[in-house]
């Protein structure tokens, strides 16, 4: 048996994306006429239990180049094509079982219907105890880890991405932000490399009507013309009808990859049987040498390869392999099972402690003279940090594409007159649900946008040209929606490097800043509010304030830790670039953050147990949301 994950980018129209490989197998049962060698006359019967030497070879250069890529891209730079090769090879092997199973029914069955049903159930059963189980098992191993080793970071956007792993539709085309996103160090997408097993999968489910229409209806000469129709369908679809990430995603838009290899496998079958006929064995010199040519590169693939001992993993698997229908379908209805269990963790364990969501005004729940102990502190500050993510989406915004929370929404159920407009990276999503409760009875209109990772007036080394795309975006969409008043909320990135210049005014990046916002203000009828800065955090810092507040250590100490960059440049440019625009107003977060008696940013409450205002993400928590909440009163107010 052999697992192995192979991750590398692609190009598709000039696109950059990640492009991963998982392949699960588990060797056939030894009597299982599927498996083929080259046929010829004279083979013993024996040799029928042996693997293609011949495919295993071609399954190896193509490892081999993936991992080359990876190593050396700029030596290997067509390497990812490795990717590609592994799905032709599926089809080719997918047609031999086929070609081989009906044969062999054929023979058996005198009526077509029933060797047809038989063909298919014989295949997906076969599928199903090849792939399920382990890979079941995968999942759940990675949930584990995802629960008990990975930061609370990454558990939002891997819980969404474990669902569809366990339905086995990964391969969902992803937006823009879901694809930066899953780049991030602190919530990469542990599930991401299961998106090829998805499109392997899909295939499955549609190859055995793919081979029998043509194994049916059409003569052995024309078979192959019927794939070649499919799949030039298929490549037009994937050309002309799809964006990018669905031709990318999409098995429908792969299908002319598979198809090549069941093209491929009828031509050389084809081909061998007409030498056998005619010469009793396969002779040729050309072959001969091309066979010579694959064993050094197997050879060679195979010095990358680790060896280890398979005696028990042999002995477990033969174990399985001999296992009956109802038990194999029980171990993947269990580990199904645990697996949805898994995915559900956090309900699960909220329902087991009786925790029930309140009816509070407050988004944090602390109504009154309410206040949290230190058990309650720190699980939410956990929660808050897990459901990160899900928390940017507010219920009231209708996305004009994905899910959320990234993109261009509009809010709805507005009555008020003021075209209103939030702006940012993921800090305007963060905000959004605040700024709609306290400005939504004065707006007719309130239109988010929101780039990760992206500030609406500067783009350089960060998210590099996708923010610079951004910028533009943000111009136009201010440009064409023309609104009175414009929030602008993000966490500074790339406008807190080093002031390069004696002068602020002098500085390049202050000057991109200021450029941008006049083109921004000649379509902003009243004000704009900007977000100054405050310090980047240091994440893993979230995870201990309540246990470090219980302690009674040293809080200045602790506080002076958790600044990870200091926010001096991003500030003065802030500053500067409010005194120049008049009809620019600062929103300023440090005389509720920077405590004066020990002259450090503080981003947890004390009162309230080490209640924290920041996620591990940098977003603000529900309790911090409710500290700056007062500010957007005031603000609203005087619109």
């Amino acid at each position: 048996m052999t697992t192995s994950t192979i991750c590398t980018p692609t190009t598709i129209s000039h696109n950059y994306q990640s492009e991963c490989i998982t392949s699960v197998s588990i060797p056939e049962e030894s009597n299982d006429s599927s498996l083929l060698l080259n046929p010829t006359v004279k083979k013993k019967k024996k040799e029928l239990k042996k693997k293609r030497q011949d495919l295993q070879g071609i399954r190896g250069i193509a490892i081999l180049s993936v991992i080359c890529f990876h190593f050396f891209p700029t030596v290997f730079p067509n390497g990812y094509l490795g990717v590609d090769q592994f799905f032709v090879l599926s089809g080719f092997l997918m047609c031999m079982l086929l070609q081989r199973s009906s044969k062999s029914l054929a023979e058996k069955e005198s009526i077509q219907l029933v060797s047809s049903l038989k063909l298919t159930f014989q295949f997906y059963y076969k599928r199903l105890k090849r792939i399920l189980p382990l890979y079941l098992l995968v999942i759940l191993l990675s949930l584990i880890a995802l629960i008990r080793i990975f930061p609370d970071t990454a558990y939002e956007t891997n819980l969404e991405s474990g669902r569809k792993a366990l339905l086995l539709i990964s391969n969902r085309v992803a937006t823009q932000e879901e694809d930066y996103f899953t780049m991030l160090d602190i919530a990469i997408d542990i599930f991401t490399h299961t998106w090829s097993l998805s499109v392997e999968v899909q295939f499955y489910i549609i190859v055995p009507i793919l081979y029998l229409i043509p194994f049916k209806f059409f003569k052995e000469n024309y078979q192959v013309l019927f794939y070649g129709f499919f799949g030039l369908i298929s490549y037009w679809y994937s050309i002309f009808s799809c964006s990018d990430n669905q031709a990318f995603n999409s098995m429908f838009a792969r299908i002319w990859q598979f198809m090549i290899g069941m093209i491929a496998f009828k031509i050389t079958d084809s081909r061998i049987s007409q030498w056998s006929e005619k010469n009793g064995i396969m002779q040729s010199s050309f072959v001969g040498k091309t066979e010579n040519m694959l064993k050094y590169l197997l050879i060679f693939g195979m010095i990358s390869i680790v060896m280890y001992s398979r005696e028990l993993l042999d002995k477990v698997l033969r174990w399985y392999l001999k296992l009956s229908w109802f038990p194999m379908i029980s171990i993947c209805f269990l580990l199904f099972f645990i697996n949805v269990l898994a995915l559900n963790e956090n309900e699960i364990e909220d329902w087991l402690a009786n925790r029930q969501p309140g009816n509070f005004k407050r988004l944090d729940g602390l109504d009154g003279n309410k206040t949290y102990n230190f058990d309650e502190a720190e699980h939410l500050n956990s929660k808050w940090s897990k459901k990160d993510i899900k928390n940017l989406i507010h219920a009231t915004c209708e996305y004009e594409s994905g899910p959320g929370p990234f993109g261009w929404c509009r809010h709805k159920g507005l009555k008020g007159k003021y075209k209103v407009m939030i702006i940012g990276n993921s800090w305007a999503a963060n905000h959004a649900r605040i700024i709609y409760e306290e400005c939504g009875y004065k707006a007719k209109s309130i239109l988010q946008g929101s780039a990760i990772g992206c500030d609406p007036l500067y783009a350089y080394n960060y998210g590099g040209q996708r923010c610079k795309d951004n910028v533009k975006t943000f111009e136009k969409r201010v440009a064409a929606e023309k609104p009175d008043y414009v929030f602008l909320l993000s966490r500074f990135i790339d406008i807190s490097d080093n002031v390069n210049a004696t002068n602020v005014e002098d500085d390049p990046i202050y000057q991109s800043m200021r450029n941008q916002t006049e083109k921004i203000m000649k379509h902003v009828k009243h004000k704009m509010f900007i977000l100054t800065s405050i310090p980047e955090i240091e994440h893993e810092n979230v995870a201990k304030i309540v246990s470090v507040v219980k302690s009674g250590k040293d809080l200045v100490k602790f506080d002076k830790t958790f600044v990870h960059t200091s926010p001096d440049s991003a500030r003065q440019r802030h500053a500067k670039l409010i005194e120049e625009c008049k009809r620019c107003v600062p929103i300023d977060y440090k005389p509720l953050l920077w405590n004066t008696t020990t002259e450090t940013w503080r981003y947890y409450d004390v009162k309230n147990s080490g209640l924290s205002y920041m996620t591990q993400i940098d977003h603000l928590t529900y309790h911090g949301l409710e500290l700056v909440r007062h500010l957007y009163t005031s603000i609203c107010r005087k619109l």
